[in-house]
């Protein structure tokens, strides 16, 4: 199994939860990966933190290890059927987190995030939580 890990799964790393450090340190790395769009969404994140400097520091430190993803025209077809089709069912879903879902379905990956209410409107995608609430 292949783990795409999601902005907030992300971020409870960097702030040291130790539910998604563990799991992290029990998945092989090369089982790891992130979007570039959760990227941009750390380093916006980091821009508007009180300590921009360490935050952005943190952010290009997580890039060396994560593996991610870039979205070719593949993941954006999906993208824009996914978008069209939540519509239809009078959803509406963010377009970063449809572009995380979009990338998950092409590649046949697990979306590890906090947000399952908002991941879980799409019938075929894999999503797990490792967050304890």
């Amino acid at each position: 199994m292949i783990y795409l890990l999601d902005t907030d799964t992300l971020v409870y790393y960097l702030r040291g939860r130790p539910e998604v450090t563990q799991k992290l340190l029990r998945v092989p790395i090369e089982n790891l990966c992130t979007s570039t769009v959760c990227i941009g969404e750390l380093y916006y994140g980091a821009a508007k933190s009180q300590k921009p400097g360490e935050r952005k520091a943190e952010v290009d430190q997580l890039k060396t290890l994560l593996n991610s993803i870039f979205l070719s025209n593949l993941e954006m077809e999906k993208f824009g059927y996914l978008k069209a089709l939540l519509e239809k069912q009078g959803e509406r879903l963010a377009d970063a987190d449809l572009m995380i879902a979009a990338t998950a379905l092409y590649h046949n990956l697990i979306v590890v995030t906090g947000n399952l209410s908002h991941f879980q409107r799409i019938e075929e995608l894999k999503v797990e939580s490792w967050i304890q609430r």
